[in-house]
Parts: structure tokens; C-alpha cells; sequence
């Protein structure tokens, strides 16, 4: 993800209020490198202490394949 630092500023803003859901809309997202993944995590983990379920909204073939390979499908929701 070219965009680490403004996506990460981005996904602290948006759990500054510790909702219990957060969806991140990837349409455009291409890729997702380890920095990406640990944003998602992040994401989770700031929200209400890790009480935040996150759902990725749209993600390609490729964007979900790498985040079922790291093994953190689990820790998401998706929706087409």
C-alpha cells in the first residue's frame, strides 16, 4: 500500500470514537503489503481494546488471498 502513513491516519481517526464495527471500503486497493495488514490489525486492536470488528468491504482476489494466507481472515469480516 503506497499510502501507509495517511491510511493509518485515517484508521486511528475513525477509532478514536472505540466503535464496535469499522468497514473499510478496498475497491481500488490492488495489494496489500505487510504494512496494509498491520494497519487492519491496528485498526482492530485500538478499537475498544480489540473489540472492534472489522469488515473489508470489496477487496480484490489478490487483496483477499493475502490476508487469508497471513492467517488473518479469521480476525475479518468481508462482503463483496
Amino acid at each position: 500500500m503506497a499510502t501507509d502513513p495517511p491510511f493509518a491516519a485515517k484508521l486511528a481517526e475513525a477509532c478514536k470514537d472505540k466503535t464496535t464495527e469499522l468497514r473499510i471500503h478496498v475497491t481500488d486497493l490492488k495489494y496489500c503489503n505487510s504494512a496494509g495488514l498491520r494497519e487492519f490489525v491496528r485498526a482492530v486492536e485500538v478499537g475498544t481494546s480489540g473489540d472492534t470488528y472489522l469488515t473489508i468491504v470489496g477487496a480484490s482476489r489478490i487483496v483477499h488471498q493475502v490476508i487469508a494466507v497471513t492467517g488473518l481472515g479469521d480476525r475479518f469480516g468481508f462482503e463483496p
